[in-house]
């Protein structure tokens, strides 16, 4: 199981935890900016970080690591990920 949001301290960095069936775990994750993340599938991590503008954040998991993918910012200030729902490791779908 996994949960998303964000640190505060020593400044707004996304925050992935894993539970293991004992504890929770913090994972390692990206942060290109000042970020939120909002929604986690068993794969994909999805919210927003500021750079020039809030833009979307997608993170993908591969293997026991997170990275950053590339996603669309149809606006120019304003763009944000609210949620995710995985169909497949390869087929997610993301709404904000």
């Amino acid at each position: 199981m996994w949960a998303v949001g964000q640190t505060e301290d020593p400044g707004q960095l996304t925050l992935i935890e894993h539970w293991n069936g004992k504890a929770w775990r913090q994972v390692t994750s990206p942060n290109p900016g000042s970020n939120k993340l909002n929604d986690v599938s068993p794969s994909w991590a999805v919210g927003s970080y500021n750079s020039s503008g809030t833009k979307t954040l997608v993170l993908r998991r591969v293997g026991n690591s997170w990275a950053w993918v590339t996603s669309p910012n149809p606006e120019t200030n304003l763009n944000e990920l609210q949620g995710v729902v995985q169909i497949s490791p390869d087929n997610a779908w993301a709404a904000g």
